[in-house]
């Protein structure tokens, strides 16, 4: 008896899932890019370009303040000047002497330009440690201003002072190296209608049941006043631009963000040319129809060179002949003749 052998036959349909999920991956790549290309394609010409020009007009403001700023810290460096923008100017607490205020060495403090009449006992002051031949006073030659009615300082903005350009007094002590000291105010005088500052570290002072004793020896001059101390949110606003834009880091990027920004929108734009072209192809293969949203939107046919929009209006039928026309010339004008477009369009058809 011949023996039977039994065949069992099975389908093997592993090549069919791997060419339908390598399929499906195609699919979702170019799905993905097919979205984004879209999403370009569907921004708004205009709200692009006004929101283009306001951005650039923005940055090329910040980028001439930038450059602005730059100019007087090199002015200010030459001159040995402190800069000051907007009446701020940004420092470094030199000494341990006002330790026992909270400052310690190498803090960055910021201070104003005030009007000096307002300065009184306590306030902290920035001032040029400068003493000219003639400019100074004695107890006889001085009489004590009573400052215990003054409850605020008073913010003073100049034109001057906010590109920060000093007084000549105090352009020449810091011509002549003087260094800057940070003090508190201890007694305000008045001689000849200049008002002369006692000062006093906090740290200097030993015993505070006579802090008189340990007072600076020297009364400054208003003139060579830089300015209060300030810690207020807008003083620190000013601090940090003051401070970025003094380093090298700092301009660098103040000029390279807006720039950055700038060409965003110039890149965005010239993705969505690129993609307007491969539309105006893509209607010429006849892949897509010039009636399409996406060609309206994007004035796909009226960009086209004059051969291409024959060659798209031969593509259409007698019925959507005017609607193509319409599109391909939307300024008002129309084919040569309609002989010309019959011409062609039997042309192309044979081809």
């Amino acid at each position: 008896m011949d023996n039977l052998v039994e065949i069992n036959v099975v389908e093997d349909d592993s090549v069919k899932r791997v060419i339908e999920k390598t399929a499906k991956k195609l699919e979702n790549k170019y799905s993905k890019k097919r979205k984004i290309n879209e999403r370009i394609l569907n921004h708004d010409d205009k709200k692009i370009n006004v929101f283009s020009s306001i951005v650039n007009i923005i940055c090329g403001l910040f980028i001439f303040f930038v450059v602005l700023v730059f100019l007087c810290i090199v002015f200010c460096k030459i001159q040995n000047i402190v800069p000051s923008f907007a009446g701020f100017s940004s420092m470094r607490v030199a000494t341990p002497s006002m330790v026992a205020s909270g400052f310690n060495v190498g803090d960055n403090v910021i201070v104003r330009a005030v009007n000096t009449d307002t300065l009184k006992e306590g306030d902290i002051i920035a001032f040029y440690y400068y003493f000219p031949s003639s400019g100074s006073i004695d107890e006889e030659d001085s009489s004590l201003v009573d400052t215990s009615n003054i409850k605020n300082t008073q913010y003073t903005l100049s034109f001057s002072n906010f590109f920060g350009i000093q007084n000549d007094s105090i352009k020449t002590a810091a011509k002549s190296g003087s260094s800057i000291v940070f003090h508190h105010i201890a007694e305000v005088y008045e001689c000849n209608g200049t008002r002369w500052f006692k000062t006093y570290g906090s740290s200097n002072v030993e015993n505070w049941s006579n802090p008189e004793l340990y007072y600076d020896s020297w009364k400054i001059s208003e003139e060579y006043v830089v300015g209060i101390y300030d810690n207020s949110a807008v003083a620190s606003f000013f601090a940090g631009i003051i401070n970025g834009l003094s380093s090298s880091m700092g301009i660098f990027l103040a000029i390279l963000i807006p720039f950055v920004i700038m060409g965003s929108f110039i890149a965005l734009q010239f993705l969505k040319d690129i993609q307007i072209l491969k539309l105006q192809l893509d209607v010429i293969e006849e892949k897509r129809k010039i009636t399409d949203d996406i060609c309206i939107r994007n004035n796909v046919g009226f960009s086209m060179d004059l051969k291409s929009k024959y060659k798209v209006l031969a593509q259409a039928d007698d019925e959507h002949k005017n609607e193509y026309i319409s599109l391909l010339w939307k300024d008002g004008t129309s084919p040569e003749s309609i002989r010309k477009y019959c011409l062609r369009k039997n042309v192309f058809k044979t081809c």
